[in-house]
């Protein structure tokens, strides 16, 4: 559940339990959510609150867990190859 209003942010994410019943399993204080269902798949929920629209592509290596060193490899191969 996520509420955007400002002053009022806050993000708690739940879970369905085999019995039926959701329960709490995360909040916004959280810095890392992690799927049941997707694995492989989190987010942080910090970047809920950013005000700046986030890179797909560099979302996607931080949450794969590419090294600083390796995310920049990646750009440099990449800005080449928009020349």
């Amino acid at each position: 559940m996520i509420d955007p209003r400002p002053g009022r942010q806050r993000a708690d994410f739940f879970r369905l339990l085999p019995e039926g019943r959701y329960e709490l399993f995360a909040t916004e204080d959280d810095e890392r959510v992690e799927s049941g269902v997707l694995a492989g798949f989190w987010l942080n929920p910090a970047w809920l609150w950013e005000a700046e629209e986030r890179d797909p592509l560099l979302t996607l290596m931080e949450t794969r867990g590419l090294s600083a060193e390796a995310t920049e490899q990646i750009q440099t191969l990449l800005r080449g190859s928009e020349s």
